[in-house]
């Protein structure tokens, strides 16, 4: 009986922690239990290096006139976007220039397609401020913004969140500004998907608290006989 309510306390606590709200293809946040709209870490300064296993955006910085034929999204002509996963990291670089001897800023967009409701994070850090947007594609490039975090400083982590419906979805990343980046500088963005299994993780608590009680009362009577 003993051994029997020990295997199944450790059982239930199992459940409980594997039920705990998990962060898919990166490691869990400092809020960890509250909604993420901008989290910033001293952890993190500029001189990026990318790290292993993450995809390269592929594109040079642009100079005076230069078409995004990359990501630049609903900025370019004819559109142009990049396909990304759950969990992919990519390693990118955001920069102004002239075109038409106008101020211009280096805008990507990276895109993908819901089938179901999912809640996902767009998370980045850059060697510059950056802006992070997440769109909605409401018919070609007629879109709507359902969050975004602005101005994010150099060297910090910042994320936007949200909960999607089936559809098509726009992560935007870049430069706050159209002029003063002529050099360029680097960022990584990563898409994550926040999952919650918490109904299992209560009734888990639940049976493990009551388990731990009906043993303590089990071993008291069993010493007083």
């Amino acid at each position: 009986m003993k051994k029997l309510l020990l295997l199944l306390t450790l059982g239930l606590f199992s459940s409980w922690v594997i039920g705990q709200e998990v962060y898919l293809g990166a490691a869990e946040p400092e809020n960890f239990n509250g909604h993420v709209s901008h989290h910033t870490s001293s952890n993190y300064a500029p001189n990026l290096t990318c790290p292993p296993g993450a995809l390269d955006e592929n594109e040079p910085d642009l100079t005076t006139d230069d078409f995004d034929t990359v990501n630049g999204g609903c900025n370019s002509y004819p559109t142009v976007f990049i396909d990304i996963n759950i969990g992919d990291t990519y390693c990118g670089r955001t920069n102004t220039f002239l075109f038409n001897s106008n101020n211009h800023r280096d805008t990507d967009w990276y895109r993908i397609t819901l089938t179901d409701t999912k809640t996902l994070i767009w998370r980045s850090i850059a060697d510059c401020d950056i802006d992070l947007y997440i769109l909605r594609e409401d018919g070609g490039c007629t879109t709507t913004t359902l969050n975004s975090t602005l101005n994010v400083p150099a060297g910090t982590q910042g994320e936007v969140e949200y909960t999607c419906p089936p559809g098509t979805y726009y992560f935007w990343i870049g430069y706050p500004y159209f002029s003063g980046l002529d050099a360029g500088a680097d960022y990584q963005v990563t898409l994550l998907e926040q999952t919650s299994q918490v109904p299992l993780s209560d009734w888990a608590v639940y049976l493990t608290i009551g388990l731990i009680f009906l043993s303590s009362i089990y071993f008291v009577n069993k010493s007083i006989a």
